[in-house]
Formats: C-alpha cells, structure tokens, sequence
C-alpha cells in the first residue's frame, strides 16, 4: 500500500498503526468524499459485518483511512465523528474545484 507524506505523518500523530490501518481497508465501510476519494471508516456498521466472520474490530473502532482514486492512502482519522468524514472535501465544491 502506498502512502503520502501527509499520511505517514498523520498516522503518527494520531496514532494510528498498520493494523488499524488494515482493519480499516479490510472492513471499513465506504463512505463518498468525492473527487475520487472515498473513507473507509471502521463504524459500527463495520464491526457488526466482522463479528460474523468472528474478527474482532473493537479496538479499531473509528478509524479511517482516506484513499486517492488510485488507491493511495491520502490520511488517516481516528474519530467517533463519523458524519465529519462525509463532510470532508465538501468545502471543495463551494470553492469551485469537483
């Protein structure tokens, strides 16, 4: 998986490890950023679909990673503010840039 600089950072800030990271690429749910960018955000949503395959995702209870179109990771979130993710870039549009 390839990361930006600003991800790199981000995670460590934020303490975010690779297997929040993972966890959150493997079950996150998607959430539409737009531009190409979508939030897979480890939710409760999330947590219940791993529960059935018996894997354990509390721990990584709201985690998100944020991805390019081409699959790099942009950032990485740690937060129960989950309708922020769905905010994000929002500002974009009302700048003039899609």
């Amino acid at each position: 998986m390839k990361y930006t600089k600003h991800a790199k950072q981000r995670a460590t800030e934020r303490s975010v490890d690779a297997d929040d990271i993972q966890a959150a690429l493997d079950w996150g749910t998607e959430i539409p950023q737009g531009r190409g960018r979508v939030a897979l955000v480890v939710d409760k949503r999330a947590i219940k679909r791993a529960e059935v395959a018996q894997v354990d995702l509390g721990p990584h209870d709201g985690v998100a990673v944020v991805l390019a179109d081409n699959g790099e990771i942009i950032t990485v979130i740690r937060s129960d503010d989950i309708k922020r993710l769905a905010r994000f870039g929002a500002h974009d549009f009302y700048r003039g840039k899609k």
